[in-house]
């Protein structure tokens, strides 16, 4: 406990000094601990230490400065002591702010402020373990409620349940107060949070005096559809050419008709002559003599690169030639998803034959696994624009009147957390939470976001597929998962996105 008299240190609070965040502090102080609050939003790009009118430093220094970050938490150090702590406030809720803004000040702040925290919280001290805790003001429901009011927020959640895979004895946990909670009972609930013994518990919500969790419970079975899709259905893909969800797509065609717009990274080129016919090991040894031929060093990163490229062209239109043999129309687009103006001009001449988007089936997603210490911001930013600007980029070109169809890609990633993927968990559980928001304001779309565990052949290579055996996770079966992803698209008894 906090009152044992075992616990000394610093602990951070990543806030804009709140009244609710001064209160916790004074309270913290109380208490043995050593408040420091670090404000990450300075515009002067300044490191500096400075007071309030409580004796509580304050470190300031430009947002998103990795090296200042580095630099401050080593002078916070030398002068205070260890780093035993920390609470990130969630920034109050400004509708003037974008997405991308967003995403930058309540998540990427936290990614990195995680990353350095970690070898100061692996160092053992006398008494219980460090902690790590973001508190939000969602809605009193974790976001399954009616108050959420930007799904970017929630990434904070696929965060701190991640973190705690990887941080096993160090207490990590999102905090949900109902933002009706006075700022006295929300003070008392967070040091509650804190003192809590539970490592495994990594998300908690107040709804007035109940505190409340997340309880999975089986959903029914779903039965087979007899159900059509509705007149001159056009779906648009991303991520649909190749992979689990091109599959998907098929098995639809197969179901019903309709018409594909798939979009990918990869351009669709005509196949070298010299590569016709070869596969595998002949493939690779040919691209070898090809480079030499042309005059280059056929070094292993471009042998693979001509490899790949064609090898994935021959997915896309094999792909392309399984949808149009189902009698389904198909159309390939190379394009970067998250790119809204690009891919509203690009789209124009397909609308125009074709009729209006009905449907969105949004599987595209990159993967950049490392454990948190190791990640680097680029990296996170770009799982996070496949996924969440991706997202964006889809609806800002679809005609939300004609949108019948909203199919998301999450990842039980997300919903549960997973070592070495902090930064796809939390864009997987923005897209959970945006399926919820956008089936709230638009209850006449179906909007499911499936949270996807291991497919075979999906994202997971043969080592983690082995992995995954190993802590017994069930790797779902191509066909089984398309059945799924088919019957729940046509099944319009389900009541719930996720």
């Amino acid at each position: 406990m906090l009152t044992d008299g075992s616990e000394t240190g610093i602990c951070l609070l990543s806030s804009r000094r709140s009244s609710l965040a001064l209160a916790v502090a004074r309270d913290l102080d109380s208490r043995g601990w050593t408040p420091v609050f670090l404000d990450l939003h300075s515009p002067t790009g300044e490191t500096s230490a400075e007071s309030i009118s409580e004796p509580f430093p304050v470190f300031s220094l430009q947002f998103l400065d990795e090296t200042a970050l580095q630099d401050c938490l080593k002078q916070i150090e030398s002068v205070h002591g260890d780093i035993r702590g920390c609470l990130h406030f969630q920034t109050p809720f400004d509708e003037s702010v974008s997405i991308e803004e967003r995403a930058k000040e309540e998540l990427f702040q936290a990614f990195l402020l995680a990353k350095h925290l970690k070898k100061r919280f692996a160092v053992p001290s006398p008494g219980r373990g460090p902690f790590f805790m973001a508190l939000a003001r969602f809605d009193g429901s974790l976001g399954y409620g009616s108050g959420m009011k930007d799904p970017i927020d929630h990434g904070l959640s696929g965060l701190l349940k991640s973190l705690q895979k990887e941080w096993p004895g160090i207490l990590c946990r999102l905090v949900d107060l109902d933002p009706g909670i006075s700022e006295s009972d929300a003070k008392s609930k967070v040091l509650t949070e804190i003192c809590d013994a539970d490592l495994m518990l990594n998300e908690v919500a107040y709804l007035g005096d109940q505190r409340r969790t997340v309880k999975l419970v089986p959903a029914p079975e779903t039965a087979p559809s007899t159900k059509t899709l509705e007149k001159n259905p056009v779906f648009l893909v991303s991520g649909g050419a190749r992979g689990v969800t091109a599959e998907c797509v098929i098995n639809l065609a197969q179901t019903v008709f309709a018409r594909f717009i798939l979009l990918g990274r990869t351009p669709l080129e005509e196949e070298p002559d010299w590569a016709v016919g070869l596969e595998n090991q002949a493939l690779q040894q040919r691209a070898i003599e090809f480079l030499k031929e042309s005059g280059e060093k056929p070094t292993p990163q471009k042998v693979r690169k001509a490899v790949s490229m064609i090898e994935a062209n021959r997915s896309i239109s094999s792909t392309l030639m399984r949808i149009r043999n189902t009698g389904a129309e198909a159309e390939y687009i190379a394009t970067d998803v998250a790119d809204a103006g690009a891919l509203g001009k690009i789209l124009k001449p397909l609308i125009k034959k074709w009729g209006p988007v009905t449907g969105i089936i949004h599987g595209a997603g990159v993967l950049s696994d490392q454990w948190i210490e190791n990640k680097n911001l680029k990296e996170i930013q770009q799982v996070f624009h496949t996924k969440v600007d991706g997202l964006n980029a889809l609806l800002k070109v679809a005609d939300p009147a004609s949108l019948r169809h909203l199919i998301l890609f999450s990842s039980a990633a997300g919903f549960f957390g997973n070592a070495g993927q902090t930064d796809y968990a939390a864009a997987n559980e923005i897209l959970n939470q945006a399926a919820i928001e956008y089936q709230n304001n638009h209850p006449d779309c179906r909007v499911i976001s499936f949270n996807w565990g291991p497919w075979e052949g999906g994202m997971v290579n043969e080592e983690l597929k082995k992995l995954f055996e190993e802590r017994g996770v069930f790797v779902i079966p191509v066909e089984q998962g398309t059945r799924i992803f088919t019957e729940s698209l046509l099944n319009s008894e389900q009541d719930h996105p996720l």
